[in-house]
């Protein structure tokens, strides 16, 4: 079945657990009759692989190690390709649907573990200024210092959700997008003037409020601007051709792919498990970044995307 948050915050742990392995192996059942090109084939065979073992796991954990262990290995694997081949349909829907079924079941995880790490409307503010003071602090330990950021909540008038007490919202799955866009925020600043002269550019913006069940938060940097904002959200597609790519975490937030092109693409991912989206949008001399979602906790999942046509 497919949970609203509210019903995945209050469903039985026995519930929680049988949809996950139901998950796990409709997955591994989708991997294993999808037909995609040839080159594509050690990466679709190394997904299959991740998700028959995350079926077998014992613990829920161990079954969410597995796939994420997978679907690193097959980033891996993608990126050796041409060009061409990996920003291709079949490459970016075998990445989409593998990684749009891992989020869906990590929250599911979350929930079993921890009657799931939800949130109320209110506390969207406070959740905002801890990722920024961890995402200052990530960019100064990489760069020796960081861009000022300015908040601002926009507040319209009977526009405040109405959402009853209980929590809704899935705290991580809010914090993973809003990181990584502040991250390439903060980045775009430090390459186009350099650590020690950030304060020649105006502070990077972060707005956000609520209206009518729907959250935004939105971010605007003055770091260059991307040639084409929407390429950004493919996946394997990054313009930091310089820096070398590793495999370190980002942060606490879960991101194993530092320098890869992934991280906006999963945070767009998120969004739209949050029954959102995540908008890139040229403006003069940078980018505005726009993430939307959804506070009612009555929006249900959205389906799995399939790994090819």
């Amino acid at each position: 079945m497919r949970f609203s948050l509210r019903e995945l915050a209050a469903a039985s742990a026995p519930t929680l657990s049988t949809e996950l392995r139901a998950r796990l192996a409709s997955q591994h059942a989708a991997l294993a009759a999808a037909v995609v090109p040839d080159a594509l084939q050690p990466a679709r065979a190394r997904l299959e692989r991740s998700w028959l073992a995350a079926s077998a796991a014992a613990e829920d954990t161990a079954a969410l190690m597995e796939i994420e262990e997978g679907s690193q290995a097959a980033v891996e694997a993608l990126r050796k390709l041409p060009e061409a081949t990996r920003s291709g349909p079949p490459s970016q829907r075998l990445l989409r649907s593998s990684f749009s079924s891992l989020i869906g079941n990590r929250a599911l995880v979350q929930a079993l573990a921890a009657g799931a790490p939800l949130m109320p409307t209110a506390e969207l503010s406070s959740l905002l200024q801890h990722v920024i003071d961890d995402s200052r602090a990530f960019c100064r330990e990489k760069f020796g210092d960081s861009p000022e950021i300015r908040v601002a909540e926009i507040r319209v008038a009977g526009g405040e959700a109405s959402t009853p007490a209980d929590s809704v919202m899935l705290a991580p799955f809010v914090a993973f997008p809003v990181h990584e866009i502040l991250k390439n925020a903060m980045g775009a600043h430090v390459r186009r003037v350099g650590a020690d002269k950030l304060d020649q550019l105006a502070p990077i913006e972060v707005r956000h409020g609520v209206r009518a069940g729907v959250a935004f938060v939105g971010v605007s940097d003055y770091g260059g601007g991307l040639t084409e904002p929407s390429h950004a959200l493919r996946f394997l597609q990054t313009t930091n051709k310089e820096r070398e790519a590793t495999y370190t975490y980002s942060r606490a937030f879960g991101s194993a792919f530092e320098g890869l092109g992934v991280g906006l693409p999963l945070a767009a991912l998120h969004a739209r498990y949050l029954n959102g989206k995540l908008f890139l949008n040229a403006v003069p001399n940078g980018v505005h970044a726009a993430f939307t979602f959804d506070v009612t906790g009555n929006s249900r999942e959205p389906e799995d995307e399939t790994p090819t046509d």
